[in-house]
């Protein structure tokens, strides 16, 4: 029985091509928008479902039947069999099953509708299918496979490049409703920098709840010029690796440190920290990698994020908390304290005689990561709660979180 279980799940894995790609034309086909506007828990056909698509195959209904079928087998979709009342023949009816809540728009809009098709593009197929070229002659399948990096082909194609930041827009427009629930660290923001802001999605999500704030949206500058207005934010073109916009009180950046190796994230720190007055601070979501791969469907995205960030960027990844302290290290800090207390939701005392710069990243476990530079330490007490992931009962033993950092040049006074 456990052979006949392995076997099948040898021969999913092996043809595990099929599911993504079916739903991705489901996707284009615009199936399951199809089936969200006939209403909840609704059922449709895979006739009424063709006659709401161009199509000059008088078979459609069947090939749209034989896909969807499969698609129900992943519940991506549902089933039903009825009996028709005029031939007595069993018909099939399909309906969305819940994870097409996040492929089908939204109230916002969005979904992750552009994340699966950018994904599963010629663009970056083409890398997939040179990955293991990362391991015999260290290159980049991306570059190996279209003779250039991502940024420098987001470029050179626009086709492209719209999709990209459409799935950056989608997928961060869905984050960052859920982390503004939580996160009150904007509230005495007066001017803040988005850097890698793209078209200026996160920060016209800030701005709806903190109007007050004046707003820099920094990005390549292909990139802000393609950006549509939004009422607040300046668009700032440049290259944080040579600068950023200087006189705001804080810099955000989401996912931005996993796309660069360790020398290049340091050149990105060192010159938020010479942009920022001394009460700034950083603003950092990033995700953080338990030190032992598990089978656990928690930890699985951020896995698959850094086999991503190996197969698309030059030296991009995920880090572990130890990865995080040499970075912190190769930063220009000469220490760094850790601390991993359930349920903290502040710092832990620090003398008022001294001042910390600190990284803090916190998740349903808090996690702080507090740099000490020259023996001068500066600290922020703002924690964000995103998600559970500890094992083990009783313990403090992080496995994985998407993590939320803060390196803050701001001065402490008190615990």
């Amino acid at each position: 029985m456990a052979d006949t279980l392995a076997f099948a799940d040898a021969v999913e894995v092996g043809c595990g091509i099929a599911l993504p790609m079916t739903l991705k034309a489901m996707i284009e086909l615009d199936v399951l928008e199809i089936m969200a506007a006939a209403g909840p828990g609704a059922l449709l056909s895979p006739e009424e479902i063709a006659s709401k698509i161009q199509t000059s195959n008088p078979e459609a209904h069947e090939v749209l039947d034989r896909m969807l079928r499969f698609l129900a087998t992943h519940k991506v979709v549902t089933c039903e069999v009825v009996v028709g009342e005029d031939d007595g023949k069993s018909k099939r009816r399909y309906g969305l099953g819940p994870v097409c809540k996040f492929f089908t728009k939204d109230e916002n809009g969005v979904s992750l509708s552009p994340l699966l098709l950018m994904h599963h593009s010629k663009v970056t197929a083409d890398a997939w299918a040179n990955i293991k070229h990362a391991v015999l002659d260290g290159s980049v399948p991306f570059v190996k496979a279209n003779g250039m990096t991502i940024y420098e082909h987001e470029d050179k194609d626009p086709h492209f490049s719209e999709l990209f930041n459409e799935t950056m827009f989608n997928r961060t427009t869905m984050y960052m409703k859920k982390m503004l629930e939580n996160y009150k660290g904007f509230e005495s923001i007066n001017v803040l920098v988005d850097v890698g802001g793209g078209h200026g999605g996160i920060l016209s999500i800030i701005l709806s709840n903190y109007p007050h704030i004046k707003a820099i949206n920094f990005d390549l500058p292909h990139v802000v010029s393609k950006a549509k207005t939004i009422q607040g934010v300046e668009f700032v073109g440049g290259d944080m690796f040579v600068s950023v916009p200087s006189g705001s009180d804080a810099i955000f950046m989401k996912e931005i440190l996993h796309n660069w190796k360790d020398a290049d994230c340091v050149k990105i720190l060192k010159n938020y920290w010479k942009a920022l007055p001394d009460n700034g601070k950083i603003v950092i979501i990033e995700c953080v990698l338990p030190e032992i791969s598990q089978n656990d469907n928690e930890l699985k995205e951020i896995f698959l994020l850094d086999v991503i960030m190996l197969t698309y960027t030059v030296g991009g990844k995920e880090r572990t908390e130890k990865e995080y302290q040499l970075l912190a290290k190769a930063s220009g800090f000469s220490g760094l304290k850790i601390a991993c207390n359930q349920g903290r939701s502040s710092s832990p005392a620090v003398p008022s005689s001294t001042t910390m710069r600190s990284f803090i990243g916190v998740e349903e476990t808090a996690l702080e990561i507090q740099l000490i530079k020259g023996g001068s330490e500066r600290r922020v007490a703002q924690h964000y709660r995103l998600q559970h992931s500890t094992k083990g009962e009783g313990e403090n033993q992080i496995t994985g979180c998407v993590g939320f950092f803060l390196a803050t040049r701001a001065s402490f006074c008190g615990p």
